[in-house]
């Protein structure tokens, strides 16, 4: 009698403890705790729970004290080249593609190849780089063992195309935001990408845009814009950075005049900023310049007129979305 008492307890415990591990405390209905399990998270879709997501997808990159270290992703890109090499003088890596071929991620940049129309890159956030060689119709990945594929802007140098730069981490305030690694350099035409030793530290862990130099005289000349409110400036090609500004909000796109390189424009998230001696000085035109823009608005993207090189655009995330044109070329 006393075991048959003892064994109703023990069953009646065990079921109370497997239902409330299920109903309870342990289930991510009730904790708003976001596991990779799809009969769990059948009824906890990505979009509905966006903020449990983003903490399941920033541990599932941390370190043991919470930390996303920023070289993590380059010492985990030489461990698996090593794994690689391993694999392969052991007669492990004969594996041939069978796909998906449609799985290249948000697109956020587009680069032609100005010599030859034929040629096309793409960066895309998770995706990394592709390319192609006929005019869009087919596209092949280009490394898919880089650093980072966190592509968000890409660009040649201004001398010549076998250079190019390719920024990496998103700094647009989306719940799934990829973390970056700095800037790669390419140049041998995109075929290998090495990171800019002088971008591996936090102030370019996201870098939301790249702007070359219209000129093919100005070798190395690259303007950046990152997460950190800053625009930073080089010369020599990426060995250093010289910060040209400090906004109030976070920056989102940068420009160059392709007629006057001397002008510059930032647009960050309410404010655009103006320079035109090569990003030395800045007007905000929210604030400082003479007819000024909104100051209420969020994400701005900038333009410079092709055509006429006083007209300047400005596209705002602001009452559903606005175009504001400057004539006068900002009032500088």
């Amino acid at each position: 009698m006393k075991k048959n008492i003892l064994f109703i307890l023990f069953f009646t415990v065990l079921s109370a403890f497997a239902a409330a591990f299920y109903f309870g405390g342990f289930n991510n209905k009730t904790t708003g705790e976001y596991r990779p399990d799809a009969q769990v998270n059948k009824a906890f879709d990505k979009a509905t729970h966006a903020g449990a997501y983003f903490k399941y997808r920033r541990r599932s990159r941390a370190d043991a004290n919470g930390n996303i270290p920023m070289d993590g992703l380059v010492k985990a890109k030489k461990h698996i080249d090593q794994m690689r090499g391993a694999s392969r003088d052991a007669g492990l890596w004969e594996w041939d593609w069978l796909g998906p071929s449609n799985i290249g991620g948000r697109i956020r940049t587009i680069l032609p190849n100005p010599n030859n129309a034929s040629i096309l890159w793409i960066g895309s956030v998770s995706g990394g780089i592709w390319k192609s060689t006929n005019s869009g119709a087919s596209w092949t990945p280009v490394d898919d063992f880089m650093t980072n594929l966190a592509i968000t802007s890409m660009v040649f140098d201004p001398s010549t195309t076998s250079i190019m730069y390719a920024a990496t981490g998103e700094g647009f305030y989306n719940f799934d935001a990829l973390p970056g690694a700095g800037i790669f350099k390419s140049t041998d035409g995109g075929v290998t990408w090495n990171q800019l030793t002088s971008t591996n530290n936090n102030n370019f862990k996201y870098v939301n845009r790249l702007a070359a130099h219209p000129n093919p005289d100005s070798a190395g000349v690259i303007y950046c814009v990152t997460s950190t409110n800053r625009v930073y400036k080089t010369t020599s090609g990426g060995t250093y950075w010289d910060l040209k500004l400090n906004t109030a909000t976070r920056p989102a796109d940068i420009k160059i005049d392709p007629n006057n390189p001397n002008e510059v424009i930032v647009g960050c998230y309410g404010d655009v900023y103006l320079s035109g001696d090569y990003g030395e000085t800045w007007t905000n035109q929210a604030t400082g310049a003479t007819n000024k823009l909104p100051s209420d608005g969020e994400r701005c993207e900038v333009s410079f007129c092709p055509s006429n090189t006083n007209k300047i655009y400005v596209s705002m995330d602001r009452n559903g979305g606005e175009i504001w044109r400057s004539t006068d070329n900002g009032s500088i």
